[in-house]
């Protein structure tokens, strides 16, 4: 089973730099390996027979457990190609300690790669808007999501929730703004750097809410990176990957919120001894956590879990949502 790698990085000797595309074209590779962690093990194909080589793949892996299931990953800043892969590799291996075997796709923009390179990373996301549209519209052409012949699901993360928002708003409104289209299946954002009413109805995340079947949020109070988000780049609003919603009564029917807060956390206790890195780590630990990815399986296979109203019974706690618990 392969992994597949769209790009919308500049390439360079066998590389690709920090810059986007102007034109927003994208590269796309393909590695035999169905784990693959470097770009190294990649080779460039076509975008036509990159599209035929997922669909007709995830075809094959499914055994009867799940449907055919393809799981596109959009990272957030602070990554490279190698770091991206690397985390779409864990995300596959959990899935697949779950009894899941899907086709896994890592969408790779111009992130910097560093740490203290966030403002420079948003526009770089602002600039890779463009790219994802052409992913999308890669899919839209290449299957009808009515047929769910093949489930096609996303995890984005951090800064990469700010592109899947901006490139869906732009998709509905190429497709008329549909009230309610299922194109893609499940989706999943996490330790989302976006405004905390982002999905509430109305929301700048209406493209998101009303083209997946269902969409996912998972959070975690723990989260100091999105803390410095707020007062770096959004002065004094609230992230969605660490507040969680902002207004749970406006949440849409297909929404589902997910406090992490006691599962995804610091390793240490006490959080004044803790490097900086150890510090913010918690952000992208999400990849490790065997709590997290057993959840994740059960919401790509559709598993309902017990409800639990993390805000004792107030009457706008969103019906669906729950707490991961140790």
């Amino acid at each position: 089973m392969s992994t597949y790698l769209l790009t919308n990085r500049v390439p360079r000797r066998g590389s690709f730099t920090q810059q986007p595309t102007a034109d927003g074209s994208v590269t796309v590779l393909r590695s035999e390996a169905p784990r693959a962690r470097t770009l190294g093990q990649f080779e460039r194909i076509t975008a036509r027979a990159a599209i035929a080589g997922m669909l007709s793949e995830a075809k094959a892996q499914a055994t009867g457990a799940h449907s055919p299931m393809l799981v596109v990953f959009i990272h957030g800043f602070n990554n490279d190609v190698d770091s991206a892969l690397a985390s779409v590799a864990d995300i596959g291996d959990g899935l697949q300690t779950h009894g899941l075997r899907p086709v896994m796709v890592c969408f790779s923009w111009p992130s910097d790669g560093e740490l203290w390179e966030y403002l420079s990373d948003q526009g770089d996301a602002q600039r890779s808007v463009p790219a994802v549209m052409r992913l999308l519209a890669y899919l839209d052409r290449a299957r009808d999501p009515r047929l769910c012949e093949v489930n096609v699901h996303v995890v984005a993360h951090s800064m990469g929730n700010f592109l899947l928002r901006e490139g869906l708003a732009a998709f509905a409104r190429r497709l008329g703004y549909p009230a309610k289209q299922p194109y893609l299946t499940e989706v999943a954002m996490v330790a989302a750097d976006v405004d905390a009413d982002t999905l509430a109805q109305g929301g700048s995340g209406f493209g998101i809410t009303s083209l997946a079947r269902r969409v996912t949020a998972y959070y975690s109070r723990h989260d100091n990176t999105l803390s410095v988000s707020r007062y770096a780049k959004h002065w004094g609003s609230a992230r969605l990957g660490r507040n969680g919603p902002a207004d749970w009564s406006r949440l849409p029917p297909n929404v589902v919120a997910v406090d992490c807060t006691e599962v995804v956390k610091p390793i240490a206790s006490n959080v004044l001894q803790m490097t900086a890195d150890e510090l913010f780590k918690v952000h992208s630990s999400y990849w490790q956590n065997a709590r997290w990815l057993r959840d994740l399986a059960q919401t790509f296979t559709s598993v309902d879990r017990a409800v639990v109203d993390t805000r004792r019974s107030r009457p706008d706690v969103h019906a669906a949502s729950y707490a991961l618990v140790p």
